[in-house]
């Protein structure tokens, strides 16, 4: 599924829909930050669902996809 994108802008992120466009609902930006997903990883997916059961996926420093898991989908 095409997900959410981020680049770094100074000391924020700035987050694109799946069709790359700014998103710009505070709300949505809100919630996409508090995912916390780490500043080094690269090629950065963001679920565009705030119930799916993956959240993020992104490559760390040494090249490995790290998931990032609904709370919910981890209990299962």
């Amino acid at each position: 599924m095409p997900g959410i994108t981020r680049k770094r802008d100074d000391k924020s992120w700035i987050y694109y829909d799946p069709a790359g466009k700014k998103i710009t609902i505070k709300q949505e930006i809100t919630r996409l930050n508090t995912l916390a997903f780490p500043p080094a990883y690269k090629d950065v997916w963001l679920c565009p669902e705030e119930n799916g059961h993956i959240l993020a996926t992104g490559y760390d420093t040494k090249g490995r996809k790290q998931y990032l898991y609904h709370p919910e989908f981890r209990e299962q």
